[in-house]
């Protein structure tokens, strides 16, 4: 409930604390942080949360966040922030650490149960997949296009990464084979 604070390896408590403020756990913890965003911030935190291991410029969270107006992205993105879900590398954006995916992900489902949870993640794995494309990354696209329920888009983005990767072996080979 935002009363028990972890900072530099250490928790604050203030001097005088109602048990019921306590956290039983630490899942339970990291659960009532993600609980605690806006709902645009939890959608945002998702979309991290299902590629933890990369990375996002601005223009790119703008894309994932639905095109939000400049301001309310980086009113999410510092609401994230603050909350220690995602840190800051040079100008880019990650999840903080993979520990946050397992409680962004059971909020999403508890919140949008069923039908709404995978429509959801749908549109935030296609959204990612035309970021992913956007970047060159076709293997990762595909597969968030495959995620996202369309198998036709996946298949063609993978081809085209077939393709590209057979012409610069080619050229690499020939390359190699001229000295």
């Amino acid at each position: 409930r935002g009363v028990v604070h972890y900072a530099a390896g250490e928790w604050t408590v203030p001097a005088a604390i109602d048990p019921e403020d306590l956290p039983n756990g630490i899942a339970s913890a990291l659960a009532a942080r993600v609980a605690a965003l806006g709902p645009h911030a939890r959608e945002l935190a998702l979309t991290f949360a299902l590629c933890p291991e990369l990375s996002f410029s601005f223009a790119e969270c703008q894309k994932l966040g639905d095109d939000r107006p400049p301001t309310a992205l980086l009113s999410d993105l510092d609401e994230l922030r603050n909350a220690e879900l995602v840190r800051r590398s040079d100008d880019r954006l990650r999840l903080a650490h993979p520990i946050w995916v397992a409680p962004i992900r059971s909020i999403h489902a508890r919140e949008h149960p069923g039908a709404a949870h995978t429509d959801l993640e749908r549109a935030l794995d296609a959204r990612l997949a035309g970021v992913l494309e956007t970047r060159g990354e076709e293997f990762r696209a595909g597969q968030h296009w495959l995620r996202a329920g369309e198998p036709a888009r996946a298949l063609d983005v993978l081809v085209e990464h077939a393709r590209r990767s057979q012409d610069e072996t080619a050229r690499d080979a020939e390359l190699f084979l001229s000295y």
